[in-house]
């Protein structure tokens, strides 16, 4: 089993995996560390990240757009980014299938929104090993790599949006 790191992020996503106890940011296509939180539904094709920003398309059909004449739940959206991500990924470690991710969210999302977020997982085709908020992976991390006792951490999450 191959776990990737996902930061599902409202403006940019990443994902990364661990190699020699360290965590390494996968570069997508483009030769980048993040994508575009975006998805581009043309005519013949759907698009996702940088492509989907610069597709030649009508705007109605960027990100929550009809395709089919059918409105598009957010989960649907986010599952196209994750099948993105999780490709990234697959191409980065041709010798072994993802099977699942630990994801992040933003720390502001609600109940419904993390549910929403879920279900994208499932729709991407992952195991979801654990859902954490974007603040509290870098309070952990920093814990981590800091080997801290007794402490108070603050974390200040900046965002992309």
């Amino acid at each position: 089993m191959v776990y990737i790191g996902i930061d599902l992020g409202t403006t940019y996503s990443c994902v990364s995996v661990i190699e020699d106890g360290k965590p390494v940011v996968i570069f997508s296509d483009d030769g980048k560390p993040i994508i575009p939180s975006v998805v581009a539904y043309c005519d013949i094709e759907l698009l996702v990240g940088n492509p989907a920003l610069a597709a030649n398309t009508d705007i109605s059909n960027v990100l929550y757009g009809r395709r089919n004449e059918k409105f598009l739940r957010p989960e649907e959206v986010s599952a196209e980014i994750l099948k993105k991500l999780k490709m990234i990924a697959e191409r980065y470690l041709p010798e072994k299938g993802v099977t699942g991710a630990v994801v992040t969210v933003p720390a502001f999302f609600t109940l419904e929104q993390i549910n929403a977020t879920k279900r994208a997982v499932q729709m991407a085709e992952l195991d979801l090993k654990y859902l954490l908020e974007e603040p509290t992976a870098a309070a952990i991390a920093y814990y981590n790599k800091m080997k801290l006792t007794d402490s108070t951490i603050m974390v200040f999450d900046w965002g992309g949006g």
